[in-house]
C-alpha cells in the first residue's frame, strides 16, 4: 500500500439543526425512501433496538421497538420496496409496507452452529429485487459475508477471521468486503472472494465511486483509493495529519457528485473531484457522527441521544 503525504488543511466549523427521534438512543443508520420518507435505526449494543419511521423528511417520527434486546445497525431496501434491517447476533428484521410494520426474520440453520460466532450485522445491500449481500462482525476477530439469490428467502454465507464493517457492490457480481485489517473483493458473486494485502487500518465504509474506482475510510483516520476494484490501494489522505489528532472515520456517501466522510467529535470530510482533493470540517459542539446521508442540498447525520444532525453542504 502506498501512502501519499497529506499537507496541513484549514479546518472550519460548522453548525448545525438536531432532528430528535424522541428516544434517547445511539442513531446508527438513515436511509431515504424518497424526498419525504425517512428510516432510521439504531439502539444500544446487546440492550435494545429500535426502528423509526417519518413521513415528512423528520418532523415526526413513528417508532418500534424490536422483540429481542439487540441493537439495530443496517438498513436497505429492495427494489421492490421491501425493507430489511440487520443487528445484534445476526437478527434481521423486515418491513413490506415502507416501514409502518416489522417482521422478524430468523435465518435458523443459515447460521453458524455456535452462538458465539453470530455477530453483528453491520451493513446491508440489495444489488436487484433478488440479489442481496450484508456483512457483519465483532470483537475484531469474527466476521460473516451473507449473500441472497432469490430475494432473502434463502442465505449462504462463509465465516471468516475479520470483524467486518463495510460492504458495496458495482453489480450483482463485482464487490468488496472489508472491515478491520482485512479487505476482501469478488468479480463472481459470493463464489469469488479474494483477500487483498491491505492491512493497518480497520475499514469503516467503502464505496464505488466509478468504474473500477473504489473509495474506501478508515478507524484510524485514513482515506484510501483503489483503482482496479478494490485489489491495489493507495492512502490519498491522512486526516490525522489534517486535524492535527486521531480521527475515526465511521461512514461515508457518494452521490455522482459529491463525496461526503463522517468521523467521531464532529469530524466531516467532503471532495467534489472523486478525492482528489478535500476540505475538511469540523461540528461544532464535537457531536459523534456513525452515518450520513445526502438530501438535496444538505448531509443529514446520524448521531447519538436520538438525534440526526442537519447540515448544509458548504
Amino acid at each position: 500500500m502506498i501512502l501519499f503525504a497529506s499537507c496541513k488543511k484549514e479546518i472550519s466549523t460548522l453548525s448545525y439543526s438536531v432532528i430528535n427521534i424522541g428516544e434517547d438512543v445511539r442513531m446508527n443508520a438513515l436511509i431515504l425512501l424518497d424526498d419525504s420518507v425517512w428510516i432510521a435505526c439504531g439502539g444500544l449494543r446487546d440492550e435494545q433496538g429500535w426502528l423509526f419511521r417519518s413521513a415528512n423528511s423528520g418532523t415526526t417520527w413513528s417508532k418500534f421497538k424490536v422483540d429481542f434486546p439487540k441493537s439495530i445497525y443496517a438498513l436497505s431496501a429492495r427494489h421492490s420496496g421491501e425493507i430489511w434491517a440487520g443487528g445484534d447476533f445476526l437478527h434481521l428484521w423486515k418491513s413490506n409496507d415502507n416501514g409502518h410494520n416489522w417482521s422478524f426474520h430468523w435465518l435458523a440453520d443459515q447460521v453458524p452452529y455456535h452462538g458465539e460466532d453470530r455477530p453483528a450485522v453491520r451493513r446491508m445491500l440489495w444489488t436487484s429485487d433478488s440479489t442481496g449481500y450484508f456483512t457483519g462482525g465483532e470483537n475484531l476477530g469474527e466476521g460473516v459475508i451473507y449473500y441472497t439469490g432469490d430475494g432473502g428467502q434463502n442465505w449462504q454465507f462463509t465465516a471468516h477471521q475479520y470483524e467486518f464493517r463495510a460492504l458495496d457492490f458495482m453489480n450483482d457480481e463485482v464487490g468488496i468486503v472489508a472491515g478491520h485489517g482485512a479487505v476482501f473483493t469478488t468479480n463472481a458473486g459470493m463464489g469469488g472472494w479474494t483477500q487483498t494485502d491491505f492491512e493497518n487500518d480497520f475499514i469503516t465504509g467503502l464505496k464505488f465511486i466509478s468504474d473500477k474506482n473504489v473509495l474506501a475510510v478508515g478507524y484510524n483516520g485514513g482515506i484510501y483509493k483503489s483503482g482496479d476494484n478494490g485489489k491495489n490501494w493507495v492512502e490519498v489522505f491522512d486526516s490525522n495529519k489534517a486535524f492535527g489528532k486521531r480521527v475515526n472515520w465511521n461512514d461515508l456517501i457518494f452521490d455522482d457528485s459529491r463525496i461526503v466522510i463522517c468521523g467521531n467529535k464532529g469530524a466531516l470530510a467532503l471532495s467534489d473531484d472523486e478525492g482528489e482533493n478535500w476540505k475538511v470540517y469540523q461540528l461544532k459542539d464535537e457531536p459523534h457522527l456513525f452515518s450520513c446521508t445526502l438530501s438535496k442540498d444538505k448531509i443529514l447525520l446520524t448521531s447519538e441521544s436520538g438525534q440526526i444532525l442537519q447540515v448544509e453542504i458548504p
